[in-house]
Order: structure tokens, then sequence, then C-alpha cells
């Protein structure tokens, strides 16, 4: 749980340091700041399902190399997924298994869309495997000696 707090506290300082940064280095040619905030927004819940499924992948394996390598594998599977929707039809059946797909920055900023349903989207997922994870966890035969 400590662990978790940490993560979801770090996640936060720095989007507030990217946040500042942008602010800073823009000047006055930046988007409004409610926009910016929204998109913030968006970013944490996408933080918190990697998070989630961080822990999970973490919970199940007993190799932190094992763990490390299925979550980049996975993050770069979607980021892989994200960038072939615009170019390859096929791949827009299946772009909601990505978790890049529920963030959309630029809709944002461009159209001031609130995305509401992406970030609900993405903290259910960030939840339910932070909870797998848990179980997972629970569950575990740790030997001590």
């Amino acid at each position: 749980l400590t662990e978790s707090f940490a993560c979801l506290l770090t996640c936060f300082l720095l989007l507030l340091a990217a946040l500042g940064g942008h602010l800073i280095g823009a000047g006055d040619k930046h988007a409004p700041l409610s926009q910016l905030l929204l998109v913030c927004a968006n970013l944490y819940a996408l933080c918190i399902a990697l998070s989630g499924f961080a822990y999970l992948c973490s919970a199940l394996s007993s190799r932190r190399s094992h763990a490390t390598g299925l979550i980049f594998t996975a993050i770069l599977l979607s980021f892989f997924l994200s960038f072939l929707v615009p170019f390859w039809p096929p791949a827009r059946q299946i772009a909601f298994l990505g978790l890049l797909n529920y963030y959309r920055p630029l809709q944002v900023i461009a159209h001031s869309q609130i995305p509401t349903a992406d970030i609900l989207i993405l903290l259910t997922i960030g939840l339910t495997l932070w909870l797998c994870g848990a179980r997972v966890f629970h569950l575990r035969n740790l030997t001590t000696t």
C-alpha cells in the first residue's frame, strides 16, 4: 500500500513539474490552463492504469527483470497499435486494447473536449489491475529464508 501511494504521489509530482516547465517554457503562448489541467488529468489516469499493470506484473513474477520486460513490451505494443490505427484500417478494430487509445491530448486542446470517458476507463483499468495484483500478491507463498 505504501508503494502504491508513493507511485501515485510520484506521478502527481512529475505531472506538476511537467506542467510548470511547460508554463515557464511556453511563456504566454500556451493553451488555456483549464485545457492543460484536463490533459494532465488524462495523463494521470494513464499513469494510474500503467501503475496498476506494473503492480500486477510484479505480483505475478518472482524476477524483477521479467516483470519489467513484460511492462515494457505491453507499453511498446500499445504505442505501436496507436501508431498503426491511422494507417492500417484493420488496426481500428483492436484499437481499444491499447492504453494510449484513451490518452488524446490533441483533442482536448484543439476541440476543448473533456475526456471523461477516457479518464474513467483508465481509472477502472488501473484499479482493477491493482486489485488483481493485490489478490495475487496476497495468495503468493513467500519464503523468507
